[in-house]
């Protein structure tokens, strides 16, 4: 395989074999497809990825000013997809500043951290995540890489496949009840909760129950609903697991406010029987690696 261009968008969907062409820098004109189908999209904020497998680069350009978490996180899956021995980052307005790196971690960190920079230690936004390298839980040390890893490399070693041993494992790691499963949008249904873990009651005690069978964006605080529905389409449409450390100021049924920090993994499955599934298991934590400053109206 030779060179190959693919754009992600600012929900991190991934568009491949596109045909670039910069009309100025975090701006894209391009094309995919045959030519009598060719689409045509001009959007701030999206990642271009050219990558040349052959010879084991690839370079992914982007603007930190515009470009969104969703984008960040699947940019940072592509670094880490194979085992590339050059990994160029080039960011910055009008592309000015180009680096190189020889392994994928440390191209995955500095490319959040640039955007992070960008973005400033201060927040209007009452949710922020900050996308991590599954796959760094092997060397981290703390308690909840502990309980994560098994189910990851347990989706890893099946390919994916969800079956009564992903169950065990959730259950045996503590995060069962911290969990919640999703059937994804697959054409006739938007996506909706099939399973919400008793131990998820930010909403109140009988909400992991009553929810269940609604669609993701339907909880008290819609905006936050919305905001994790756009977190699980991106690993539905990228196929890769997808780990990140969130700070979210939550508003209640009651008008109250909370403030929830927590570290997440979410998984793509399919059943035995074909079927897509999606899961999220998230562990309570003060231990993430977000600034603690807050959004208008809120406190600390």
């Amino acid at each position: 395989m030779g060179k190959q261009t693919r754009l992600i968008n600012e929900f991190g969907k991934v568009f491949d074999d596109a045909i670039v062409r910069f009309h100025r820098f975090g701006s894209f004109s391009s094309r995919y497809g045959d030519e009598k189908n060719a689409l045509c999209v001009e959007e701030l904020g999206w990642v271009s990825a050219i990558s040349d497998q052959k010879l084991m680069h690839i370079t992914l350009s982007f603007d930190p000013r515009f470009v969104s978490d969703e984008a960040l996180s699947t940019a940072g899956s592509l670094l880490l997809e194979a085992p590339y021995i050059k990994l160029g980052l080039r960011y910055g307005p009008d592309g000015r500043f180009y680096e190189e790196y020889k392994e994928p971690l440390l191209a995955c960190m500095r490319l959040m951290s640039v955007a992070a920079l960008e973005k400033g230690t201060g927040r209007k936004d009452r949710y922020v995540a900050v996308a991590k390298d599954p796959f760094s839980l092997s060397f981290d040390a703390s308690e909840a890489s502990a309980r994560f890893l098994p189910i990851l490399e347990s989706w890893r070693e099946s390919s994916g496949l969800f079956t009564e041993t992903a169950t065990d494992v959730m259950r045996r790691q503590g995060l069962l009840d911290r969990a919640v499963f999703i059937e994804p949008d697959v054409g006739y249904t938007e996506p909706k909760f099939t399973h919400i873990g008793s131990d998820i009651g930010v909403y109140g005690p009988d909400w992991p129950h009553v929810a269940v069978g609604s669609r993701i964006h339907q909880q008290p605080d819609p905006d936050y609903g919305e905001w994790i529905r756009k977190a699980y389409e991106v690993i539905l449409h990228s196929g890769l697991p997808q780990y990140e450390h969130v700070d979210a100021c939550m508003t209640l049924d009651s008008g109250s406010r909370c403030r929830n920090r927590y570290r997440c993994l979410r998984l793509p499955w399919r059943t035995p029987d074909g079927q897509k599934l999606l899961t999220g298991m998230s562990i309570m934590t003060p231990d993430v690696e977000i600034a603690l400053s807050c959004p208008e109206g809120f406190s600390i």
